[in-house]
């Protein structure tokens, strides 16, 4: 994905929450737009637990839409 594509998702007015791996296999939920920043090559997640997460946008592998209420279907 690239950067106009992460803006896209981020910024539509139906923002539903997401789960990204990257590369090393890690996975992030994304509940809200605003934990976000996307800059020219990198992007960063603040997490609500504190944990801030740096990767370059090239390593996303896959996104995972969420349910809306932000539980994990089985």
């Amino acid at each position: 994905m690239r950067r106009e594509g992460w803006k896209a998702i981020l910024s539509r007015s139906d923002f539903r929450p997401l789960e990204i791996t990257i590369g090393s296999g890690e996975r992030y939920a994304i509940r809200h737009p605003e934990s976000v920043s996307v800059l020219l090559r990198n992007v960063v997640i603040d997490s609500p637990d504190g944990l801030i997460v740096i990767f370059e946008i090239d390593d996303l592998t896959s996104v995972r839409l969420l349910p809306r209420n932000g539980c994990r279907r089985s």
